[in-house]
């Protein structure tokens, strides 16, 4: 066999290695944070949320720079991992108290100690490890954080009516930001 018979073999079995950790990482991924779907309708209003739900495993979720957080604050965050979060709506809202109207939106949030930011781009179909284009935010809420008395392993969104409309929490580690959305008469 000959050097360069050798040489393109090597490059071959090291191409085909590298191939196979990429499809064994990308065919585990969804096991490790499994894609959910959150639906709730509310007279003629849908409000649909597809997300990622990734686990705490006993890691410091969210941080100051340097702390090893996995999040840090002030800083852009996909709100779950893998894809980025959609929130989709059949209908004009307030999303707050902010006016939204139909579509399907990425969702991102900005983690702060005290307060989060909630914002809605409408660039929609996208992977979620590159920041959006800021010039496409649809709309921005604050949030307030509050402490829970227990750890949530896994991070969840969930949706409740409320006498006003509905109230979307967001909930991890010992977190609960919620927020209103109600319909626009």
């Amino acid at each position: 066999m000959s050097i360069k018979t050798k040489v393109y073999l090597i490059v071959g079995v090291g191409i085909l290695i590298f191939f196979s950790i990429l499809g064994y990482k990308a065919a585990t991924t969804r096991s490790h944070s499994p894609k959910d779907t959150v639906r709730y309708v509310l007279d003629d209003v849908l409000l649909e949320m597809v997300y990622c739900r990734p686990y705490k495993k006993d890691r410091l979720i969210f941080g100051e720079k340097g702390s090893g957080a996995l999040e840090y604050y002030g800083e852009y965050w996909r709100t779950g991992a893998n894809e980025a979060t959609t929130f989709e709506v059949n209908q004009e809202i307030y999303f707050g108290d902010k006016p939204l109207n139909a579509g399907r939106y990425s969702f991102y949030t900005i983690p702060n100690e005290q307060e989060w930011e909630i914002v809605l781009n409408r660039e929609a179909d996208r992977w979620g490890l590159w920041e959006p284009d800021y010039s496409l935010d649809a709309v921005k809420i604050k949030a307030p954080v509050v402490r829970q008395p227990e750890v949530l392993e896994q991070f969840t969104i969930s949706m409740e009516e409320t006498e006003n409309g509905i109230l979307i929490h967001l909930k991890w580690d010992d977190l609960d930001i919620a927020f209103p959305v109600r319909k626009r008469s």
